[in-house]
Formats: structure tokens, C-alpha cells, sequence
């Protein structure tokens, strides 16, 4: 009788010890497949330098900057200049753009609220401190309608009308399966429409579509077979518009004049179509 007490605790430290060898074994097979990026989210060094008794100069390669401020504002002066200069502007009736200062436009799809910044794998991008659209579009003295904006970042928005693409680590087959458009239909919109003319100036549509690494665009012909096209979401390619960016256009096709069609300018950016008011 005196033993079952050592026995239960034998049994319990054995199971927990089972527990955290699993969780170790795991946790060490994520850590070394994800080694850069753990390394970098806690800033760790990854080389040491060992100058052994020489005072020999061992760093062969200079840095061309005295910080890594210095080097990063020069990174983001150069990705800039790349951008713009990667752009191309398809069509520009009427001399719609540049917008004037001042000018008043409204943004149309959810992509307008959720930029595509850059492709998965080695597309993606620190969006940390990245403008959003309105803020990049106001920063150059143009005013965006905020009742539309509002609209679309809502919890509700958000929550059902959200592009949705594959998670980071994705099984391939699967992977062909977790692509959705999802555009919201324009009858969501309803509530801000009476903001619509007091910010007619232009109205800018942003669509996107993500690839990347691991997990690209559906596969079969056109992607058809693929569960992303089920309900509207289009006729069976992804990269084409979906019954609710066909509606979204057409609508706004009786109220404004399609003028410009400039594509994203880096890899999985959003195309973007803006438009003026027709003539009255």
C-alpha cells in the first residue's frame, strides 16, 4: 500500500516528461525551419567575428554607411524611386491624373482599405510602418471621402469581406483551396452613397490579387476545380474580375467616366482604376 504513492508520481512525472519532450521536438524543428525570422524578431546576432591574435583588418567588404538608420533611409529612398519608375500609366483620358491638390476622391474595394504591399515568401514585405491609401493619398493634399473609408474598415467589412489567401506554412493541394476575392457586393455599400458626391472629384478603384512562394495561384485549367470560385467569385480565373468587381465597376460606370488604368507597381501589388465625373 505504501508504494502506489511513489508509483503515481513516478507515472506523472514520467507523462509530463513525454509532454515536454514532444513540445521540444517540435518547437525545435519549427525554430531551425523558421531560424531567420526568429532571428531577426529578436534582433540576435547570427555571426561572430574572431580575430585570434592578428590586428589584421579582417573586414573585407565596407559598409558604404556609418548607421543602419543611414542604410535604412536609403533603402526606402531607393525602393521609392523603383516603385515609381516600375509604374506605368495604360490610360489617361481627359488628363484625369495627377489629381489636383485639393481634389476630393472616393475609394472603391476592399483592397483600398487593405493594400496589397507584396507577394508571399521572399515577396513579402515589413508593412509595420507603411502608409495605408488614405493616408499616402492625403499626405499629397488630396482629400478622401472618410464616411466610404469608414465603411470598409469596419468590424462588419472586415470580418466578411476580407481577401482571403493561404496561411504561411500550407499544405500545396491545399493551398489551390484557400484563395477567395471576396469583394463586398455593392448593395454594402448603401449607407455611404449619399457621401458619394460631396467627393466626386474621382473615384479610385483598387483591386487585388496575392501570389508567392509555397503556395501560388490555383492550378487546373484557368484555376477551374478550385473551391475559390465557388458562389461569384468570376469564371474560373483567378486573376480575372469577380461577379462583384463587375458589378462594382458597372455601377460606378453610371455615375463616372473611366479614364486611367495604372497596374501595381511591385510584385502582388493592387491594379487600380480611377475614374472622373462625366460631363453633365
Amino acid at each position: 500500500m505504501s508504494k502506489k504513492p511513489k508509483v503515481g508520481m513516478w507515472s506523472g512525472l514520467t507523462a509530463v516528461t513525454a509532454v515536454l519532450t514532444a513540445g521540444a521536438i517540435v518547437g525545435t524543428t519549427v525554430a531551425f525551419h523558421y531560424t531567420t525570422t526568429v532571428n531577426n524578431y529578436l534582433d540576435a546576432d547570427t555571426y561572430k567575428i574572431i580575430r585570434g591574435d592578428s590586428d589584421e583588418d579582417t573586414e573585407y567588404f565596407k559598409s558604404d554607411f556609418t548607421s543602419d538608420e543611414e542604410r535604412e533611409s536609403y533603402e526606402a529612398e531607393l525602393c521609392a524611386q523603383v516603385e515609381a519608375e516600375g509604374a506605368a500609366l495604360l490610360k489617361n483620358d481627359n488628363n484625369a491624373l495627377p489629381l489636383a491638390s485639393g481634389a476630393k476622391v472616393s475609394l472603391f474595394g476592399h483592397g483600398s482599405v487593405d493594400l496589397m504591399y507584396g507577394g508571399t515568401g521572399s515577396g513579402s514585405v515589413d508593412t509595420s510602418k507603411a502608409p495605408n491609401f488614405k493616408q499616402a493619398l492625403e499626405d499629397q493634399g488630396i482629400q478622401v471621402n472618410s464616411t466610404l473609408w469608414d465603411l470598409y474598415s469596419s468590424d462588419d467589412m472586415m470580418k466578411n469581406y476580407s481577401r482571403i489567401t493561404p496561411a504561411a506554412i500550407s499544405d500545396t493541394l491545399e493551398a489551390n483551396t484557400q484563395y477567395a476575392v471576396n469583394e463586398a457586393p455593392w448593395s454594402k455599400l448603401s449607407s455611404a452613397e449619399s457621401s458619394f458626391a460631396d467627393y466626386g472629384d474621382a473615384a479610385i478603384v483598387v483591386f487585388s490579387r496575392s501570389g508567392g512562394e509555397g503556395a501560388d495561384l490555383p492550378s487546373g485549367e484557368n484555376g477551374t476545380n478550385d473551391s475559390w470560385i465557388k458562389g461569384q467569385e468570376g469564371d474560373g480565373n483567378y486573376l480575372a474580375l469577380s461577379a462583384e468587381e463587375k458589378e462594382l465597376l458597372q455601377n460606378l460606370k453610371t455615375l463616372k467616366r473611366c479614364t486611367a488604368l495604372p497596374p501595381g507597381a511591385v510584385r502582388g501589388a493592387a491594379p487600380r482604376c480611377s475614374y472622373r465625373p462625366a460631363a453633365r
